[in-house]
């Protein structure tokens, strides 16, 4: 059976708690007709979504995957509506897609057999989708607030996406912790003390 798969990052439960206090705060968007996502739903993609049918081949490949951690963080820092400003269909979060995420992904295609997406990757976090027609009738026409929600990057995860009748829903298949980042100590070479001859 045909599943549609993609690999992402599960968002923690802090950025869970920091998105439900910024939705809190906007009262104004409660009336509008959007569709919010479920925390459990809240995920930053790495690899885009994709049809897979050999499902038990991808996992196995996917339990003898290494992936090493992040040293840093992903740092959302606006929210806007998007993907495209002139026909918006989504709420969400950006981030400065850094080197480290893109390596990451690269990794993840290559040991899982992926053709590589030739599109670039843009670190984002989808909070709420709408009918891109609707927007036109919104009171609320710009969205540009700032915030500082700071993602780990310590789990990757393989979903299944699954349509159901209130929209799409997201079914973690497997999911890995990511190894420590390994440390490198060169810096201290020159802070070691020297043998000299006596």
């Amino acid at each position: 059976m045909t599943q549609r798969i993609f690999l992402a990052i599960p968002v923690s439960t802090e950025v869970q708690r920091q998105i439900a206090s910024w939705r809190a705060s906007r009262e104004d968007l409660r009336e509008l007709p959007l569709r919010w996502l479920d925390d459990r739903d809240l995920h930053v993609t790495l690899v885009p979504p994709w049809n897979e049918d050999r499902i038990e081949d991808l996992l196995d490949r996917f339990k003898s995957f290494a992936p090493t951690a992040m040293q840093k963080p992903i740092r959302f820092d606006r929210i806007h509506y998007g993907p495209m400003r002139d026909r918006p269909r989504l709420v969400w979060a950006i981030a400065k897609t850094a080197g480290d995420l893109i390596r990451l992904k690269h990794q993840i295609e290559r040991a899982l057999d992926l053709r590589r997406d030739p599109r670039p990757l843009k670190a984002h976090l989808t909070l709420a989708r709408f009918e891109p027609q609707a927007f036109a009738q919104f009171p609320v026409q710009d969205l540009n607030d700032f915030v500082s929600w700071i993602q780990s990057v310590n789990r990757v995860a393989v979903y299944e996406s699954i349509v159901a009748p209130d929209g799409v829903h997201y079914n973690i298949l497997a999911e890995k912790e990511l190894a420590p980042p390994s440390l490198d100590l060169s810096f201290l070479k020159n802070d070691l003390p020297q043998d000299k001859e006596i």
